[in-house]
């Protein structure tokens, strides 16, 4: 799996350690929208779009985004659990939400994270 992240951004950079550190069998690539080039070359999203979430690209091509990308994740992780648990309709929008709230906040998020 593809998975595009902000690379300036340091709650993605985070995260993609956090999964890098997960992931044992090396299943994801992570792929920065920064780099203009390799973007180029596999990513039909228009660049706003590709600033405002992460996006996974599985084996079949297909794109998934935003907190579906994270439970995308998690799941091949073998967290199923909280696949599940966060995509029950109650939850599916307190996660959503919260994946919004922290995703338009990320840059200043981050230089909290920094200091």
């Amino acid at each position: 799996m593809k998975v595009l992240y902000d690379g300036n951004c340091s709650v993605c950079a985070k995260f993609k350690k956090i999964i890098n550190d997960k992931d044992q069998n090396n299943r994801f690539l992570f792929i920065d929208i920064n780099d203009s080039d390799k973007i180029s070359k596999l990513s039909a999203i228009s660049n706003h779009k590709l600033t405002s979430k992460i996006h996974v690209i599985t084996k079949e091509k297909e794109i998934i985004s935003g907190m579906d990308g994270i439970r995308v994740i998690s799941k091949e992780l073998g967290y199923n659990k909280f696949s599940k648990i966060s995509s029950l309709p109650i939850l599916d929008k307190i996660f959503n939400l919260s994946y919004f709230i922290i995703s338009r906040n990320r840059k200043i998020i981050s230089l909290i994270i920094k200091n």
